[in-house]
């Protein structure tokens, strides 16, 4: 997070996206536009849609990958639910071209977009609530209308380039705010310690991920025996604090 940070809205050409309205599939249907899968959140997605199959709710779920422009737009305008961006905080281009059709968008919000921008017609969701508000977007078909309804006119009003160039014209206007002048909070000194944090944690995994009787959970995937493995994490580790050296000087 950059303190003196602010937030502008992206803008898109309203024209190229019709407004369709909510979806009418009998069976709902969710799409996902993952440009990064790591950076979307999308094994969240896979993992919340599965708990979701189990449990008998109907939908379809449809990854948007490797595919034209014009595949991409005709399937946003045919679906019931677009999931976005479900770790950075902010819905991306593929939200507000959602949104633009009249589509219900999923999408992680930061309390910064919400204050900018007001009460923003998403569901917000986070790899913790996901499942839960998946649930309800694909059940509630009341719900999607609402939330659609209002959603082509919240991209007219913000996402549009006149829009946005006014933000920006406005912003430039204000005065600017002091410069921070504090390191990023993964490379924080003082009381912090970050990076002595960092060479504690490599010592810890060093020892568990060189032992081939030891069994260690990483991002929540058991994994076994790391006798191989263990000497690579080791490396990226140790690149990770060596560039964070290089950062600050040392």
């Amino acid at each position: 997070m950059v303190p003196d940070a602010g937030f502008h809205p992206r803008a898109i050409i309203l024209e190229d996206w019709p407004y369709a309205g909510p979806g009418k599939n009998t069976v709902p249907l969710v799409v996902h536009a993952p440009s990064s899968r790591g950076t979307k959140g999308t094994d969240f997605l896979l993992k919340a849609a599965a708990a979701l199959e189990e449990k008998g709710v109907r939908f379809e779920l449809r990854l948007l990958e490797g595919l034209s422009h014009t595949e991409v737009r005709r399937a946003v305008q045919a679906c019931d639910v677009l999931v976005d961006n479900l770790l950075l905080g902010d819905y991306g281009v593929a939200g507000i071209e959602a949104m633009a059709t009249g589509k219900t968008v999923v999408t992680r919000l930061d309390e910064i977009v919400q204050k900018t921008l007001g009460d923003v017609p998403v569901l917000p969701a986070d790899p913790d609530t996901l499942a839960g508000v998946l649930e309800r977007a694909v059940t509630d078909a009341a719900l999607r209308e609402e939330i659609g309804g209002r959603a082509r006119e919240f991209v007219e009003k913000n996402h549009t380039p006149k829009s946005v160039a006014r933000n920006l014209l406005e912003a430039y206007k204000e005065p600017p705010p002091p410069v921070a002048l504090s390191w990023p909070d993964w490379a924080a000194l003082g009381e912090f310690k970050r990076e002595e944090k960092l060479e504690e944690q490599i010592r810890d995994l060093q020892f568990a991920l060189r032992s081939d009787r030891k069994r260690v959970i990483l991002g929540g995937v058991r994994h076994g025996p790391f006798s191989v493995l263990g000497a690579k994490v080791d490396t990226i580790l140790r690149k990770i604090v060596h560039r964070i050296r290089r950062f600050r000087g040392h």
